[in-house]
């Protein structure tokens, strides 16, 4: 009996609760503007949904089933942002980048974009007269290759003629007799 007292005991010990921390979950709120219902559409189109009404109609995975007319709704279009529309006017909210204003740092902006211009006209000047060189070469070797696909066609056929001639005499001094030599004459 004691044993089971022991036990007991223990059980109840080890069911005891222990207090649980309590966690305060504070939500700050970052300072942004809410759109209006016309500027949000300005900035992001919603969805499209469609009703398709059906009639009535045979189930097409068993024909002995036949469903009432009733109304299908159908998204044609997901919510998407809209890139066309002009942005709505919105309060400036943070720091923002200052363009420079006018003086020596305009003045040396402008100076090294109009350097940066000039620089790309040459490269294109460049690359435009390359192309055209290219471009003449390419004429020329197209020319070439002309005339030296002609030069290959005429031997080859040039070619074929000597071999027919060399076959002609082949087959012509068959036909001869043989020849008798000669005696010599010596005076």
């Amino acid at each position: 009996m004691k044993a089971l007292l022991f036990y007991f005991l223990i059980f109840l010990a080890g069911c005891a609760s222990k207090p649980h921390p309590v966690v305060h979950v504070i939500h700050r709120e970052i300072p942004a503007a809410n759109l209006s219902e016309r500027d949000a559409r300005s900035v992001r189109l919603g969805e499209t949904i469609k009703a398709y009404p059906m009639g009535r109609y045979v189930d097409p995975h068993n024909r002995r089933i036949m469903h009432e007319g009733h109304t299908i709704y159908r998204v044609e279009t997901t919510p998407r942002w809209n890139l066309y529309a002009t942005p709505p006017p919105h309060p400036r909210q943070g720091p923002s980048i200052q363009a420079p204003r006018a003086g020596k740092d305009s003045q040396a902006l402008n100076d090294e974009l109009l350097m940066e211009l000039n620089r790309q006209k040459r490269v294109t000047q460049t690359v435009i007269e390359s192309g055209k060189t290219l471009s003449g070469k390419l004429r020329e070797l197209t020319a070439k290759l002309e005339q030296m696909t002609d030069a290959v066609k005429n031997n080859a056929a040039l070619q074929k003629e000597v071999d027919a001639i060399k076959a002609q005499i082949t087959a012509l001094e068959g036909t001869l007799p043989p020849q008798q030599p000669q005696p010599e004459t010596t005076w």
